[in-house]
């Protein structure tokens, strides 16, 4: 089975805000790491649909805090495909969790 690819490299990304909703949504505004990303000077936006474990979701991203020492919610580790329909994302500091969602795009910020 063929993963689906994602356009930019989040390791070392700032994730600066989350956004849950309207329905089973949430899009994530993610600070690029040049570093990571040496062609690519936008941010992106990365939004994920009809999310089945949406509950879940829900409260670990409702639970983020932003430190107040810094200007972002947390260093992006790992954002990737596990399988289709399947994603890791790993949070300094924070658990991984698995969005279990059939729709991943990015945009430019």
């Amino acid at each position: 089975m063929h993963l689906p690819r994602l356009l930019n490299n989040y390791h070392d990304a700032h994730l600066e805000r989350v956004a849950i909703g309207p329905r089973r949504e949430l899009t994530l505004f993610i600070h690029l790491d040049p570093v990571c990303n040496a062609s690519i000077l936008e941010d992106a936006v990365v939004r994920f649909g009809a999310i089945a474990n949406f509950d879940e979701v829900e409260r670990f991203f409702s639970s983020l805090q932003c430190d107040p020492t810094r200007d972002f919610i947390s260093e992006v580790c790992r954002l990737e495909p596990l399988e289709k329909g399947r994603w890791l994302i790993d949070l300094q500091d924070y658990e991984q969790i698995v969005i279990h969602s059939p729709h991943c795009t990015e945009q430019k910020r």
